[in-house]
């Protein structure tokens, strides 16, 4: 039971069984192929809060415009261990007035290192978008909106 609780977080114990610790808040770009109403969209700040025990993730995703919540989850290893992701699939909502369906997608990020500190992938949606996500690790913190991440980045 401790184990599982907590310590798998440390690199001393990663031996007994294998998870990435990719905890905290992750900072970073998106890039869409999303054309909004002055053209393709440029590239914009883009993060994630990852909560994270040994058996559960949930993702929580943060735009200038939108927050989006993970509801399926899934670490991925290869057979050699050398390549490890995470896919999640994920609802959205915005804060656009006047757009009133919810978006989901799918996000497929490769983790990076052995102890993490890059995520990077792709992500398509529901709406026929997609595009790539690039993020590194910004705070073992979980903060709650768009405004707390970009604080971190300001550190």
């Amino acid at each position: 039971t401790l184990y599982f609780a907590y310590l798998w977080r440390y690199r001393a114990f990663r031996w007994i069984l294998y998870r990435p610790d990719i905890r905290g808040t992750w900072g970073g770009l998106l890039t869409s192929n999303w054309i909004g109403p002055k053209g393709l969209v440029e590239p914009k700040p883009f993060f994630i809060v990852v909560h994270q025990n040994f058996l559960n993730l949930k993702f929580t995703t943060f735009t200038d415009n939108f927050m989006a919540v993970s509801y399926s989850e899934n670490l991925i290893f290869d057979d050699n261990r050398s390549r490890q992701k995470i896919v999640y699939l994920y609802m959205k909502d915005t804060s656009d007035i006047g757009i009133q369906e919810k978006n989901e997608g799918v996000t497929e990020l490769r983790i990076i290192g052995r102890n993490p500190n890059r995520m990077e992938g792709r992500y398509w949606t529901n709406i026929n978008t997609k595009g790539t996500i690039e993020v590194k690790l910004l705070s073992r913190e979980h903060v709650e909106s768009f405004s707390e991440c970009s604080k971190l980045i300001r550190q």
